[in-house]
């Protein structure tokens, strides 16, 4: 699967435009990610525009994500300087919790304006996400506290909109945008899987494919009991084993085409439908070692030194 479909609408080329000319007056930026994909659903496009303004991550939809990996993500953007919020239904009140990291994540800043005489920084913060990563239920969430002011009303507005989350604390909400480009075929697929791309722009049944690879080989039991398959395959699994998967479903579930045709698309069909309605829950779609390039690189230097060290050993 090529990184490089057409799925970049031009209105999102647009508001790309718009916050680049907020940039000057941002003083922090909040980047919204899924958390069961926080490395594929960041906008890697921001960060050559927002230079090198400080970051908080949110990491939305954590009820639904492996808590485990996601902790894992969270202690990797940390030791990398980043202030990370862990964002469920569980926590009623946000506000004042996001107050508290806005205030920790530009603490540099206030520390200046006090040095000049200033009592309270003013900080406007920039609030990012690409389509779909839980940035409106975000917003959501911090306007129906009685505390917080919002400048119109929020939801499927193309352009930004001002919220007052407190007297020396301003947001800038904007519309979901896209990177222009996909850095490879993996972020590109799960991208897919939490439903950012809708599923008539992109391959499918390559795509399809590529979870239930993932998805097999980490979580052992989780597809068996699912669609009620005993599959004989050892982990892990090629991408072209999973075709094997997909035959097993749809003969058990009965769907054929005609007498000797099994029907594919419907399975494929409804394994995607399995994984963005999230019947799959607490799963994520990546961890560290298989996404980010440098852990990747170091994780295969570390295995290839050993390996020179197994076979040293035998002379």
């Amino acid at each position: 699967m090529s990184a490089e479909f057409n799925w970049f609408p031009g209105h999102m080329n647009k508001t790309l435009k718009n916050i680049e000319e907020k940039i000057p007056v941002v003083d922090l930026v909040i980047e919204i990610l899924d958390a069961r994909a926080p490395y594929s659903s960041r906008n890697l496009t921001f960060s050559k525009i927002l230079k090198n303004k400080p970051v908080l991550y949110v990491l939305s939809k954590a009820d639904i994500a492996d808590p485990k990996i996601t902790q894992e993500w969270v202690e990797y953007y940390e030791k990398k300087n980043n202030t990370v919020m862990v964002l469920d239904d569980k926590q009623k009140n946000i506000v004042k919790p996001l107050i508290d990291l806005i205030n920790k994540a530009t603490k540099e800043k206030q520390e200046k304006d006090k040095a000049k005489g200033m009592v309270n920084s003013l900080i406007n913060v920039l609030v990012i996400g690409i389509p779909n990563v839980g940035k409106s239920t975000f917003i959501n969430r911090l306007i129906k506290n009685k505390s917080v002011k919002a400048g119109n009303k929020p939801g499927l507005t193309r352009g930004i909109q001002l919220i007052h989350l407190s007297q020396f604390i301003s947001l800038l909400d904007t519309p979901g945008v896209l990177p222009a480009k996909l850095e490879n075929e993996t972020v590109a697929t799960n991208i897919c899987a939490i439903n950012s791309i809708k599923e008539d722009v992109y391959p499918k049944e390559r795509v399809a494919g590529k979870l239930m690879q993932y998805l097999f080989n980490h979580y052992e039991g989780l597809i068996e009991n699912h669609y009620k398959i005993s599959p004989r395959l050892q982990r892990p699994i090629q991408i072209a084993d999973t075709f094997i998967i997909f035959e097993m479903i749809a003969k058990v579930r009965k769907w054929y085409m005609n007498d000797d045709l099994l029907d594919y698309d419907r399975v494929i069909d409804t394994f995607m439908r399995d994984i963005i309605g999230n019947e799959f829950t607490k799963v994520s779609f990546e961890r560290i070692l298989e996404v980010v390039p440098e852990e990747m690189e170091k994780a295969s230097k570390v295995k290839n030194e050993k390996a020179i060290e197994d076979i040293s050993d035998l002379w």
